[in-house]
C-alpha cells in the first residue's frame, strides 16, 4: 500500500491505518476497523478482526503483538460490508478473487477460497467486472519488480471492487489447478490455453 502511493497509483483500496509499536492511535481512526498484521488476519473465536472502539482495538493489538511479535506493525483497515460467496469455519467469506500478474501484465484470476468453498455464490463475476479487476491489476503492478504478482481484490455488496493487497507471487497461493499451471507456464514464457470455469480463467 505504501509502494502504491508513493508512486500515484489510485485504485480503490479501503483506507488503512498503519500503528506502530509505541506509537498513539492515529486521531482520524474510523471505526469499525478491521485489523490484522502485514502477514496474517487474527481470526480470534472464529471471527474476523473487527472492532469498534479503542479499547477492543488495544485488546486486538496486544493478541496480535502476542502471537506474531512484540514489534509487529498493525495494519487497521476501514470495515467493508462485503458480499459473502459462502461460509466456513471462520464465519462469512468474501467475493474475493486473486489476480495473476506476469511481467506487469494480468494472466488470470481465482476464486480466493476455493479450498474452502468449490462453488462460491456470485461466481463467475461478470465480463465488465473481469475487465475492471484486470485494468486495476495492471495499475497496481507497475511500480513492482516482481515478474510474478499476486493481487487480491474484494467485493462489496454494493458490487464495487477494492483492492485489499498485492506482493510477490512466489509466496501466493491458489487451489484452482489448472489457473496455477496456466500462470507457471506464463511465467516460463511457454505457449499457454486456459478454458477457464466458474471459478479461475485468463484475463
Amino acid at each position: 500500500l505504501e509502494r502504491l502511493e508513493e508512486n500515484g497509483i489510485d485504485v480503490p483500496t479501503p483506507r488503512t491505518w498503519i500503528l506502530r509499536v509505541d506509537e498513539e492511535p492515529p486521531d482520524d481512526l474510523e471505526f469499525p476497523l478491521f485489523v490484522r498484521t502485514p502477514v496474517s488476519s487474527w481470526k480470534r473465536g472464529g471471527e474476523q478482526g473487527r472492532v469498534c472502539n479503542l479499547k477492543q482495538l488495544q485488546d486486538e493489538i496486544e493478541l496480535l503483538r502476542r502471537a506474531f511479535g512484540w514489534d509487529t506493525p498493525i495494519l487497521a483497515r476501514q470495515w467493508l460490508n462485503l458480499a459473502v460467496a459462502g461460509t466456513w469455519m471462520f464465519g462469512n467469506a468474501p467475493q474475493e478473487v486473486r489476480v495473476w500478474i506476469v511481467d506487469k501484465v494480468p494472466a488470470g484470476w481465482s476464486f480466493h477460497y476455493l479450498h474452502a468453498i468449490p462453488s462460491p455464490r456470485g461466481f463467475p463475476p461478470t465480463e465488465p467486472d473481469l475487465q475492471l479487476l484486470a485494468d486495476l491489476a495492471a495499475q497496481v503492478a507497475r511500480p513492482f519488480r516482481s515478474r510474478l504478482i499476486a493481487a487480491d481484490f474484494v467485493r462489496d455488496r454494493q458490487g464495487h471492487w477494492h483492492l485489499l493487497e498485492a506482493g510477490p507471487g512466489a509466496v501466493a497461493g491458489t487451489a484452482h489447478e489448472a489457473v496455477f499451471k496456466f500462470v507457471a507456464r506464463r511465467l516460463m514464457r511457454e505457449g499457454a490455453e486456459l478454458a477457464g470455469d466458474a471459478v479461475g480463467g485468463r484475463l
